[in-house]
């Protein structure tokens, strides 16, 4: 499935770019898969971009069927045109380990713009790799002990710029304790015009993937909240967000919402919660405005 934002701008009204085509948002392979998107104002491209992330449901090492799930917010750097693939997407991930814990990390990733302009990361930097099979860029990872109802400020900015490019880093910043971690520096050459691959484009969308598969009425229960997400230092953010379910996809075992669950103050805009697997039933539709008031919940 590829997914598109309206972009409201003054008298009109643009297609966010899409996602790359993935098995996972294809509506055939039969496990769930939570979309939402965002209605944005038209403004200037963003230096950073921040999204608050609680998980509400973690599955544990002993669910075997689909347990390997992305929360992830998707970007587009200004440079982004067709053959220059400068987009990625920012999240944590959970998945079984197989060693009796469930593995959670933060990652954020970043598609190259072409062949011979690379991504690369800082030398300090030992948890950055290269990734492909989904195209082929670089990505940042880190190993954290996510805990459920735990709200997690993660955050993408440009760090520093030089000959080599941008420095763009990924930090955590775990609420219950107020420690920030670093997740890593990936590094974009610089494009003709643009210091690395330029600002971010004031737009974005949500998903949470089920990267393993998993059977539609069995897969692992998940949930995650998502705040925002945020641009320009946390003073913009969505006019409106809205469920996008796949009309190809026959299982309905998942759901995007207005209310994260087990906090009563986090109801309508900036909230969104995607939730999926065994037990959960959908009470949006398809393109449904999530923040209005006619559809207050009790939570």
């Amino acid at each position: 499935m590829a997914l598109s934002i309206l972009f409201l701008a003054v008298g009109c009204a643009s297609e966010a770019p899409p996602l790359w085509p993935h098995p996972m948002r294809d509506g055939v392979n039969g496990s769930p898969g939570d979309y939402a998107n965002y209605d944005f104002e038209h403004r200037e491209a963003s230096p950073d971009m921040e999204v608050e992330i609680i998980w509400t449901t973690i599955p544990s090492d002993a669910d075997t069927d689909g347990n390997g799930v992305f929360a992830s917010s998707q970007f587009w750097h200004e440079s982004y045109s067709g053959p220059i693939n400068t987009a990625g997407y920012m999240g944590s991930q959970v998945m079984r380990s197989g060693n009796g814990t469930e593995k959670r990390v933060f990652i954020f990733s970043c598609w190259d713009a072409d062949s011979t302009r690379q991504v690369s990361w800082d030398s300090d930097t030992n948890n950055c790799r290269r990734f492909g099979g989904e195209g082929v860029g670089s990505h940042c990872i880190l190993e954290f002990p996510i805990q459920e109802g735990v709200q997690y400020n993660f955050r993408y900015a440009m760090s520093k710029h030089d000959s080599t490019g941008a420095h763009w880093t990924g930090t955590v910043l775990d609420t219950s304790t107020g420690v920030s971690y670093n997740v890593g520096t990936l590094v974009y050459p610089h494009l003709d015009g643009y210091t690395g691959f330029g600002n971010l484009q004031f737009h974005t969308d949500d998903f949470l993937e089920y990267f393993s598969g998993g059977d539609c009425e069995g897969a692992a229960t998940t949930g995650v909240g998502i705040r925002g997400p945020y641009f320009h230092g946390k003073t913009s953010t969505a006019s409106q967000a809205y469920p996008s379910y796949n009309s190809a996809d026959q299982c309905e075992r998942s759901v995007a919402d207005r209310c994260i669950p087990g906090h009563t103050d986090m109801c309508g805009k900036p909230n969104v919660h995607l939730g999926g697997g065994k037990g959960v039933v959908r009470d949006t539709t398809n393109g449904q405005p999530l923040w209005t008031s006619s559809l207050n919940r009790v939570v």
